[in-house]
């Protein structure tokens, strides 16, 4: 039987990763990890890694810390009328 919630965010997942390759950014996705990170996207040339977790509808998500020597965005992506939206992970 298909596991409809896992399919949605699936497709949400690649969505995302679609765009952002589109966008210029490298991009993959931690397909089955089991982990706070959905989606790893690379900006600004290079210098800012997104860890992304992709909700398929806004939420409240905590994400772990990272070392702050690393320039890293903890960011949690969602949908809202038609559009990608992401805010500050806590």
């Amino acid at each position: 039987m298909p596991n409809y919630g896992y399919n949605k965010g699936a497709n949400l997942e690649r969505e995302l990763v679609n765009q952002a390759r589109k966008q210029g950014y490298w991009a993959i996705r931690s397909a089955g990890s089991h982990s706070p990170i959905d989606v790893v996207r690379i900006t600004d040339l290079g210098t800012t890694l997104e860890l992304i977790q992709v909700k398929s509808k806004r939420t409240a998500f905590k994400m772990p810390e990272f070392n702050p020597v690393l320039k890293v965005k903890r960011l949690v992506a969602f949908k809202a009328g038609g559009k990608w939206r992401f805010q500050e992970a806590r």
